[in-house]
């Protein structure tokens, strides 16, 4: 049975290597009636998009992160769905790297440490574009 994907709650892959940001961010999430998945890793985001791509709405994704950072993850993830909104996520400001992702097309940035609220209206707002 097909669902109505006006009734359909997005799904937001969240990347962090960071368990407790990755936790904070699900548990901002959930109760604004997303549902999550996480991954620790770039390799492990890209993986995680493939196998759910076309039910993935939304990737908020770190930057720094060993192994494959935030700006691979993202060319890989952007090769795979050109359309994919993507918020980057670092708590370095928008310039070097950042700018550069985001004359890419990013869909938003947020600098961490964020607040609960500038989060949550973040991911609103990519979300309504």
């Amino acid at each position: 049975m097909e669902r109505d994907s006006s009734t359909r709650k997005s799904l937001i892959l969240v990347v962090d290597d960071e368990l407790s940001l990755t936790d904070l961010m699900k548990d901002i999430l959930e109760p604004m009636d997303y549902r999550v998945l996480t991954a620790a890793s770039g390799e492990e985001a890209v993986a995680l998009y493939g196998q759910n791509r076309e039910e993935v709405d939304l990737v908020v994704l770190d930057l720094i992160m060993p192994g494959m950072g935030g700006g691979a993850a993202f060319n890989a993830l952007r090769a795979m769905n050109p359309e994919l909104k993507i918020i980057l996520s670092s708590g370095l400001g928008a310039d070097g790297e950042v700018r550069r992702i985001l004359e890419k097309g990013c869909s938003g940035f947020i600098q961490k440490p964020f607040r609960m609220a500038k989060f949550s209206a973040t991911v609103q707002e990519v979300l309504e574009k």
